[in-house]
């Protein structure tokens, strides 16, 4: 809309000016006073110095929409207000200058979202989808594609403000939550590295002293679904509390395959020790694990009719029912490796936060010690596969900032981070029966070290600037070798016709297959080893206005840095530059009618440098193709867009949100590494030129549109409905625009019907997720052959497969429902 009428970059004047003018005219109060009275009312102190704002100290533990965390609002219909901590201090919602969206524990239990995916809904321009093990994050069309396993997520996730480097620990970690914050656009002053795209950070709930409480849930559902989770919070003294947390849940697999399905367990233990009003600590223990058969994919079939009666999911039944799809391979493929697809994933993590207040100044530390363990067999990538990886992250974060009540706000610290890696992969079959790959990388290091500070200083009560800095100074190294493993395929007359027998293949007895000395059984494909330091420094200044008592105008110029590294083709070919980004940004926010509406508008312009792109597909080695992570730098890429986030009170029992986003994502000059063709390999590289081409999973509008209304009833209890609709234009899937990787639009809808007996202490709710029975594809991986390339046999690896499909996608949840039931003591 605005790119349309002259760009973005000339019409953030005008749309200052008519921010500025929309607030005068509503209220015509702009008055000092009044913006000095209440700019300062957003800072929430808490109670005996509250770890990050996150003890609500309410006995029961979540709020409903308006009793809220900050209290005294005037109007007994006043939309809640909701505390962050996105800048690292405590401050509302409305009150901080930044795109932020938080979604508290409340809102999240009440549209059924159980996990990072359902955060899409509800989030304007967050897109959250799963690869593997790994869940995948965009912001703003800002994303990788892949499982980032050499490469990094742009969008950094946080747990209680501690970063973690692998997107899995995201999996299964939502319940016993206060709020989720998603702050959009790069985040390099205080959250540092490889977030430009933007942070998530999962605030859970913590321990207080107001009682013994606790609550119990039941959740049963369709696919077999059955999920129990349950809070206590202890106070064992006046010094001493802690807050036990756990979760289960299990459902059968989404897809046909019996993949898609759970068999997960998480726990969660908070300590809580604070001897005086000056000092806490609290200690924190985090479990989870992950099993079942795992995440699964679907082949995409070529466009048009079947013409082999042996792949019936051609034409488009993929599109009209992907969950029934049964791949034969997928079924008998794996028993002929000594496994069946399961799942076997563990995440632990412990992490120490000590508060001081010195007087003066509030001083922070935060130590954690993250471990993940990733072990999956499963068909992916269209080949039987066995991952073994494992992550060790330790972070230290030292932070000195101004106090709650002090008019000048800053924060200055330092900042450490190392994640040691080790990943191994196993293709089964990849490149023709008895052919597989072998990826082991015994070494992925990536020590990181940083400086920042932020600084916002009161020009007058209603004028603030802010600016910040920080100097980073990260190293990759990687050690690791790709290679080819030749087997003897016992039975070579059972590959006439593919699907009848299982084929048999003798891993015991290497064969030659042409491979250069000393080994001619392994061929080394890559050898992809090496070592790469970075240093930047990223910067933001800012201001914003109090243009009425309840309407905030800001403006942001910052810039971001994601490190550059290794990925798995072959030295000298397999360095990525660092990419880095300068965003301008211009919002405003509001609260009308005694706080009854709340408008909220951001227009930004992202320009980036050398963006990554990282795709799984193959490229030449030294001796074959590899398949693999394979990250490119597309020269600049250009985001634009516009979000706009309103939420209205319209009654004690009426209340309606709507969100719109609009974003233009455009490489604006890429030459695109296409994947080798395995029909006529070269040993030469060759290029596309996608300049101009829309981003992949940048849909141009979303939408979320939602209402709840309540009943009262007898004995103070309530009846609530509520009824939420998120609707996304078409969308790609790959960076080429590959034919079969267009997502069309699509809406998606969810209703619920909740009894809450009176103080909450009873509550059952019915609903329906995916009302429409809508497909959603997300990740794709194009395993494909390019047109001319010689078919083989069996499987789905390059030359071996006699399927007319090569290409892969990951599918969201059908149609889902259920009944939850949950008590209070």
């Amino acid at each position: 809309m605005i790119s349309r009428a002259c760009g973005l970059r000339r019409a953030l004047p005008r749309l200052a000016f008519a921010m500025a003018l929309f607030g005068a005219l509503v209220y015509g109060d702009i008055a000092v006073a009044q913006a000095q009275a209440h700019g300062n009312d957003g800072d929430h102190h808490g109670a005996r110095g509250d770890q990050d704002g996150d003890h609500d100290g309410d006995r029961d533990g979540e709020h409903d929409a308006r009793r809220g965390h900050a209290r005294g609002a005037r109007d007994p219909l006043a939309l809640e207000e909701v505390i962050v901590t996105a800048e690292k201090r405590e401050q509302t919602l409305q009150k901080t200058a930044l795109a932020v969206t938080a979604v508290s524990g409340a809102e999240l239990q009440r549209a059924g979202i159980t996990d990072a995916q359902g955060l899409t809904d509800v989030v304007p321009g967050l897109e959250v989808g799963n690869l593997g093990s790994t869940t995948t994050f965009t912001i703003r069309g800002v994303t990788t594609n892949t499982d980032p396993n050499l490469g990094d997520s742009p969008t950094a996730f946080h747990i209680d403000g501690t970063y973690q480097g692998r997107p899995a620990a995201a999996s299964g970690l939502f319940y016993d939550v206060n709020r989720v914050e998603v702050l959009s656009g790069p985040q390099g002053t205080l959250y540092g590295k490889d977030s430009t795209g933007g942070t998530i950070n999962l605030v859970t709930n913590k321990p207080d002293f107001k009682g013994v409480y606790g609550q119990f849930r039941q959740e049963l559902g369709n696919y077999n679904l059955y999920r129990t989770s349950g809070v206590v919070n202890v106070p064992v003294d006046e010094d001493f509390a802690f807050r036990v947390a756990l979760q289960t849940e299990r459902h059968k697999g989404y897809l046909a395959t019996g993949y898609d399905d759970a068999d997960d367990v998480a726990g969660r233990v908070h300590l809580l020790w604070r001897p005086s009003e000056h000092f806490s600590a609290l200690l924190t223990q985090d479990y989870f694990h992950q099993g079942g058969v795992g995440n699964g994919q679907i082949p995409i079939a070529e466009l048009g009719p079947s013409q082999d009666p042996l792949v019936p999911w051609q034409g488009d039944y993929w599109q009209k029912d992907p969950w029934s799809l049964v791949l034969p391979l997928a079924q008998q493929g794996l028993s002929e490796y000594g496994f069946t697809p399961r799942t076997n994933n563990v995440s632990n993590q412990t992490s120490l936060q000590l508060d001081w207040d010195l007087g003066g100044a509030r001083l922070t530390s935060v130590s954690a010690y993250h471990y993940l363990h990733l072990d999956s067999t499963a068909y992916l990538n269209g080949t039987p596969s066995l991952q073994k990886e494992t992550d060790a992250e330790i972070s230290q974060e030292i932070r000195l900032a101004s106090p709650a009540a002090s008019a000048t706000k800053w924060v200055v610290g330092a900042y450490y981070h190392r994640e040691q890696q080790t990943n191994d992969l196993y293709f089964y079959d990849q490149a023709g029966p008895g052919t597989d790959s072998v990826q082991i990388f015994p070494q992925i290091d990536t020590p990181s070290y940083a400086l920042f500070g932020q600084l916002t200083y009161p020009i007058r009560p209603s004028w603030r600037v802010t600016v910040g800095v920080r100097g980073n100074s990260d190293q990759k190294t990687i050690q690791g070798a790709i290679n080819q493993v030749n087997y003897a395929v016992v039975n070579p007359q059972d590959l006439v016709v593919p699907f009848t027998v299982p084929l048999v293949v003798d891993r015991t007895t290497l064969v030659d297959a042409g491979c250069p000395p000393p080994n001619p059984a392994v061929c080394l494909q890559a050898a992809p080893n090496g070592s790469l330091t970075a240093r930047r420094v990223t910067w933001r200044v800012g201001t914003d206005f109090d243009v009425a008592s309840h309407s905030l105008l800001f403006f942001n110029l910052s810039t971001g840095y994601k490190q550059g590294g290794l990925d798995a083709n072959q030295p000298p070919d397999n360095v990525y530059r660092p990419e880095t980004i300068t965003a301008y940004e211009i919002g405003s926010k509001n609260r009308f009618l005694n706080d009854r509406l709340q408008v909220n508008l951001d227009a930004y312009l992202y320009d980036y440098k050398n963006y990554q792109v990282d795709q799984l597909e193959f490229f030449p080695g030294i001796s074959a193709l590899v398949f693999g992570d394979f990250i490119s730098n597309a020269a600049s890429a250009r985001h634009k867009g516009v979000e706009l986030q309103t939420q209205a009170q319209l009654s004690a029992h009426d209340q309606l949100s709507m969100n719109v986003a609009y974003l233009s994502a455009v490489f604006e000059n890429y030459q695109f590494p296409l994947p080798a063709d395995p029909g006529n390999p070269s040993l030469n590289i060759q290029f596309q030129d996608l300049s101009g081409y829309t981003e992949f999973s940048a849909p141009r509008w979303t939408g979320t549109l939602s209402y709840q209304h309540s009943w009262g009833l007898p004995h103070d209890a309530q009846l609530a409905f509520s009824v939420m609709s998120h609707a996304e234009s078409y969308s790609w899937l790959s960076p080429n625009h590959e034919p079969d990787s267009r997502q069309p639009g699509f809406s998606r809808s969810q209703m619920a019907l909740q009894y809450s007996s009176a103080n909450d202490k009873y509550e059952m709710q019915a609903y329906v997720h995916n009302l429409e029975n809508r497909v959603v594809f997300n990740n794709y991986t194009h395993q494909g052959q390019p047109a001319g390339a010689v078919g083989g046999p069996l499987g789905f690896g390059p030359g071996a497969g006699s399927l007319a499909t090569r290409n892969f996608v990951t599918v969201n949840p059908p149609r889902t429902f259920g009944l939850s039931f949950q008590v209070k003591f």
